[in-house]
């Protein structure tokens, strides 16, 4: 699934383009500046707009492994921490069109999918949702 010849030593340079209130300009600056190296490609610009290259401040990490397992919805075993983390992590389970009528309200599932990537970080629980959603079989 995630293929670790993307990751390189090379740096991810993009352009960001920000429109906002001139009198927010400042303030959006310093969040963004907080995760990114901001070069000002143009002074030339108005008030509401600036035009920046961008860099992360820290290089791209490498991905988690896989930490659950799919659990189809007729599986019967014991449920396992694998199990469990795959059903949490799995937004089929609170009716994601068009795979399955929801099995849990969604509230309880927005609480535990935050509560785990709380727990085991936003990088994992996202990894685990990616695999849980490529190997479902309405896909």
């Amino acid at each position: 699934m995630f293929d670790e010849s993307q990751t390189s030593n090379v740096p991810l340079v993009a352009e960001l383009r920000i429109r906002t209130d001139a009198a927010q300009m400042d303030d959006v600056v310093t969040q963004i500046a907080k995760a990114f190296e901001l070069t000002l490609v143009s002074a030339e610009t108005p008030d509401n707009e600036h035009l920046f290259t961008i860099t992360p401040r820290k290089p791209p990490q490498e991905l988690p492994g896989i930490s659950v397992i799919y659990v189809a919805a007729n599986d019967t075993s014991p449920v396992s921490p694998k199990k469990l983390r795959s059903m949490i992590c799995n937004p089929a389970y609170a009716g994601l069109e068009p795979y399955t009528p929801s099995l849990v309200d969604d509230e309880l599932w927005i609480s535990a999918a935050a509560m785990l990537a709380r727990r085991e970080g936003v990088e994992q629980f996202l990894v685990n949702m990616l695999y849980t959603l490529a190997n479902h079989p309405g896909r």
